[in-house]
């Protein structure tokens, strides 16, 4: 009775690892996370405006997969083209992480009915690690043309998985594997007890 009780104790042991292993949680840092523009130039009468989203605040992240978040949008006002430097923040508290980037930002826009636009990031993405799990974020670039005068920007969070001293999810023949080889344990020492009686 004591070796089953051992075995199935062993069995929710790898099971709580895997179920654990499965998912990362993180939580956003409203307050932390920043974003900011500078040098703007323009012709004509426009001005370009940012809103922070940040949505979704919680989510889980299974290793291989990504997150899309609704980082910020970006807002054309007036007639005319214009550039500015951009700089933003995404901060987590949980896992307490947070990345930097900054770039350049271009627009255009007529009355607020039909803009378009450039975002280029100087430096991401960026690759963060938390106890062995490679943890990759990134920010929306590129070019947008839109029917109103608001872009939304994207952030990225991509779980990448396990390096050095990461818990790895075992696969099913490897579970299977496992359970034969401590059965079998089982089966071995119940014999030799048996043989001592």
């Amino acid at each position: 009775m004591k070796k089953i009780t051992i075995l199935l104790c062993s069995l929710a042991l790898i099971l709580g690892i895997v179920v654990n292993a499965a998912a990362l949680p993180f939580e956003v840092d409203s307050g932390k996370s920043t974003v900011s523009l500078s040098n703007i130039s323009s012709i004509g009468w426009t001005s370009l405006d940012y809103t922070k989203l940040l949505t979704p605040e919680t989510f889980n992240i299974g290793e291989g997969q990504t997150q899309t978040m609704e980082f910020f949008s970006l807002t054309a006002t007036g007639f005319g083209v214009g550039t500015a430097d951009i700089a933003a923040t995404l901060a987590f508290t949980t896992p307490d992480i947070s990345t930097n980037g900054s770039g350049n930002v271009s627009w255009g826009t007529l009355f607020g009915k039909i803009s378009g636009g450039t975002l280029t990031w100087n430096n991401l993405p960026d690759i963060k690690n938390i106890d062995g799990t490679s943890i990759s974020i990134d920010f929306e670039d590129g070019i947008a043309l839109v029917c109103g005068d608001t872009a939304i920007v994207h952030a990225y969070v991509t779980n990448l998985g396990g390096g050095g001293g990461s818990v790895s999810v075992p696969e099913p023949g490897t579970m299977l594997m496992l359970g034969f080889v401590l059965l079998g344990l089982v089966g071995v020492s119940r014999k030799r007890f048996n043989n001592r009686n």
